[in-house]
């Protein structure tokens, strides 16, 4: 994961570690911890990122990886850091460390189906493009969300920024699915909502409400596809 993927490729070194009493479990790279997860009985991990925010500095809401095994359901959340005696020409100046905490079963919320998540992505662009008929938001916004609108209407599976998010044989459907949620996280991120006739509450609250679109579509496809890593593999 952290040589062939593209997320990773200004990392240097993945990590895993255990909160809590007597959990002093690390271990560095993605292989050794797929395999304690086997080892400790988990068949599958998936996904949690429904909650995540734009910004995951100081959020309260849970994302990352579960693991469900015979210590209970876990929830590993990435931590992004740049390590030490780092140069501006160091090509992999990141550490990533991935931390372990109990869940709470009665927490977790079943992700949306898949036809949820489209119309919420719909619905979503649709309100956005009507507010900015109303001058709500920058005229130049239009544009881009009318695209995307009709992007994801077509089903177009061009995934934008990462290209290697699916991997080989994903099927169309819902690789469509992810390809939309990249794009309007892309569209949420641009500096275009700055200039904008509303109070910058109001424009928050409608960015985020186009981030979340994104992110339970990508918690959807990861649940409905099957396609996780499997720590018996």
């Amino acid at each position: 994961m952290r040589v062939q993927h593209s997320t990773f490729k200004t990392v240097i070194e993945v990590g895993f570690e255990r909160k809590g009493i007597g959990a002093n479990y690390g271990s560095e790279g993605v292989a050794p911890w797929l395999k304690r997860m086997r080892h400790e009985g988990v068949e599958r991990l998936s996904i949690l990122v429904a909650g995540c925010e734009p910004e995951t500095k100081g959020q309260t809401a849970p994302w990352g990886i579960l693991s469900d095994s015979e210590r209970g359901l876990e929830l590993w959340q990435p931590l992004w850091r740049k390590r030490m005696n780092t140069h501006p020409h160091d090509l992999t100046p990141w550490l990533v460390v991935y931390s372990g905490d109990r869940f709470n079963r009665w927490n977790l919320t079943p992700p949306a189906p898949l036809e949820a998540a489209h119309t919420r992505i719909s619905s979503t662009l649709e309100s956005l493009l009507m507010g900015c008929q109303r001058g709500n938001f920058s005229s130049q916004l239009k544009q881009p969300l009318t695209r995307c609108l009709e992007l994801h209407n077509q089903g177009d599976t061009q995934v934008m920024v990462t290209p290697d998010l699916c991997p080989p044989g994903f099927p169309p459907e819902l690789q469509a699915l992810v390809a939309s949620a990249v794009r309007i996280t892309v569209l949420a991120k641009s500096p275009l909502w700055t200039d904008c006739e509303v109070a910058p509450t109001v424009v928050q609250h409608e960015v985020g409400a186009l981030w979340t679109s994104a992110m339970v579509a990508l918690e959807s496809v990861g649940h409905q596809s099957g396609y996780a890593e499997r720590a018996a593999a």
